[in-house]
């Protein structure tokens, strides 16, 4: 899932803003945990990447998500993954090369 956000609308703090979202992940969980953040860049744009794991509430299934945090100088862009716990490993490179692949086209790119 990606998500853009205009960065105007939040905090002019890309760690602020990434630690919100992945706080608001971590409700949706039950027994969530999280790894420290890393900091990285991405097409030249800093950006922040955390893992959280945790179960479905209700369930017995468990769970791995990759959020990736984007800092443009107009956007947030989010680049949520997720998969089940038990193959998290196996494809966490795959996860992460999906975030690094974004990018930010100008506006008036096209025209």
């Amino acid at each position: 899932e990606v998500i853009v956000e205009n960065r105007a609308d939040y905090t002019d703090s890309l760690s602020q803003y990434a630690q919100s979202k992945r706080d608001t992940m971590a409700l949706s969980l039950d027994n969530p945990t999280m790894l420290s953040p890393r900091q990285i860049k991405i097409n030249g744009a800093d950006a922040v990447m955390y893992e959280l794991h945790g179960q479905l509430p209700g369930t017995k299934t468990t769970i791995g998500y990759s959020l990736t945090c984007i800092g443009t100088k107009t956007h947030y862009i989010q680049v949520v993954c997720w998969t089940l716990e038990s193959r998290f490993t196996k494809n966490r490179d795959e996860m992460e090369a999906l975030a690094g692949g974004v990018s930010e086209t100008p506006a008036d790119a096209g025209k």
